[in-house]
């Protein structure tokens, strides 16, 4: 008994236990046992010390039997107090319509079923209307047997229609749910078979066109593993056939749940329609449109709103670092960058500390000569640190990375120490595969032999055509640099 109330009373959160107290504000005794609780290390703890600690201007007074005889009542006082909040907690973790169904389910072991077939009528037809496959049989064998204790046994005839229907649909969203699961794993390993997959989740979208859950999951598995594989960026048409359709689909019946139905769902696919939208613009290099998302979604994560906080990840800070980024946003992106030491932090993934202060190194490069005071050489000893680990995050390459390194470089004037690093074998590989290995050779050579203004306008004219042909996130980081620090050599040229 003792270390369940112990374990209710450390589950509350500051402002739970707050409320427990300023409740209880006029009952100095029961304050005593919140007391003891809070500081309490041992859950298993013994009675008598508990007895001790809150009844010890009494212990003369009163027999200790007395004194335990008080505590227990005073125990159960507090348990029952920290048991409702409990199941408020749990409640919360239930969608609306969850709870209505748990709550008919009260009203027909309470006897009042008249009331239950009432509100399962409603619940029903609500839940036909959402799409919400997953409550349905339930409701409708909950409803068959209201009618049978009612002795209305004509009236189960359409309902158990629906209950096989219902049944059919529940079975095929829970595939579909499948299905989506595997889609990550194969996204992650097999990323040739993720048209395969997503053409089997297509199948159940044709087989229940009457319902669109079916249709939006598709559409937005779709968008987002398509996006994501790099694979359509050439065919940007049927990226943009999805979300066209996906935007139909969500505009039109914007409280039906996508794969998971959860408690407050809606809320979750508002999140989503921000997330797909900053990943389409992202991969149609139209940053502004990104970045404006993006912003939304980080709004939303910092809201007092929990429902949100599941979202607070590493890719939600690094792709909003880029969209500032590749928006001039260089202030926001340092702020972003201090954010995300901070979600490192909270979080004690302290190995990964090393890479903000990489991203922070991209902010040096790409904004110079605005250096926002930041210490280069420390910026640089975090860049060789990180390079000397040899892994590949899995935001940025530890290609990318080198790459930065090089570009320090550059800036301080070390231009044979960039040379190597440019032509180190792994980077090598990368910038050809970019097209832009040669326009790094030209700067080294422009920077190691002071090319004329004229040498660095044709050079700066070249990178901005291929900045402008760029299609993919690299090629955008690559040139975008490029143009920038030619624009810088132009300028110092006058």
């Amino acid at each position: 008994m003792n270390k369940h109330l112990h374990d209710l009373y450390h589950r509350l959160d500051e402002i739970e236990r707050s409320k427990i107290k300023h409740k209880f504000k006029n009952s100095p005794v029961l304050l005593s046992l919140v007391d003891y609780i809070e500081v309490c290390k041992n859950p298993n703890f013994k009675s008598a010390a508990a007895v001790e600690f809150i009844y010890k201007k009494e212990k003369n007074a009163q027999t200790y039997s007395v004194l335990e005889n008080r505590y227990f009542k005073l125990r159960k006082k507090l348990q029952n107090e920290l048991q409702e909040v409990s199941i408020e907690k749990t409640q919360n973790v239930l969608a609306a319509e969850e709870q209505m169904l748990n709550h008919c389910k009260f009203l027909i072991a309470e006897g009042d079923k008249k009331q239950a077939h009432k509100e399962l009528t409603e619940l029903k037809n609500k839940c036909w209307e959402k799409n919400i496959f997953e409550l349905l049989p339930s409701i409708i064998d909950n409803l068959i047997f209201c009618n049978q204790t009612f002795n209305n046994i004509d009236k189960n005839k359409t309902l158990y229609v629906e209950m096989r229907l219902a049944i059919d649909l529940q079975h095929d969203m829970n595939r579909v749910n499948m299905l989506a699961r595997k889609l990550y794993d194969v996204f992650f390993t097999q990323k040739n078979k993720i048209k395969e997959v997503l053409k089997s989740i297509n199948e159940f979208a044709l087989k229940n066109k009457t319902y669109p859950r079916f249709a939006m999951c598709y559409h937005h598995l779709s968008l987002y593993y398509k996006l994501s594989s790099q694979t359509y960026l050439e065919n940007m048409q049927i990226l943009s056939r999805h979300l066209s359709a996906f935007k139909k689909l969500y505009s039109g019946n914007p409280l039906i749940p996508l794969m998971a139905y959860k408690a407050n769902y809606e809320k979750h696919i508002h999140f989503h329609f921000y997330q797909i939208t900053a990943l389409f613009q992202m991969s149609k290099v139209e940053f502004e449109e990104a970045n404006t998302a993006m912003k939304k979604m980080m709004d939303l994560v910092k809201s007092k709103d929990s429902t949100f906080k599941i979202y607070n990840t590493e890719t939600l800070y690094y792709n909003y670092f880029l969209t500032q980024c590749f928006t001039s946003r260089y202030k926001e992106a340092l702020e972003t960058c201090d954010l995300y030491t901070t979600f490192l932090k909270e979080n004690k993934q302290t190995e990964k500390r090393l890479f903000p202060n990489v991203l922070k190194s991209f902010v040096f490069v790409s904004s110079y000569p605005q250096t926002f005071n930041l210490d280069a050489d420390y910026l640089l000893k975090q860049l060789s640190e990180y390079i000397k680990k040899a892994e590949d995050n899995t935001r940025m390459s530890l290609a990318q990375t080198m790459l930065i390194k090089a570009e320090f470089f550059l800036l301080k004037g070390k231009y044979k120490e960039a040379e190597k690093i440019v032509n180190d074998e792994k980077v090598k590989n990368a910038l050809q595969d970019l097209n832009a290995y040669f326009f790094y050779k030209d700067v080294i050579s422009g920077l190691k032999n002071n090319f004329s203004k004229e040498k660095w306008k044709i050079i700066n004219k070249e990178i901005q055509q291929q900045l402008y042909k760029a299609t993919k996130l690299d090629e955008f980081m690559v040139f975008g640099w490029l143009t920038n620090f030619t624009n810088y050599c132009l300028k110092k040229k006058d």
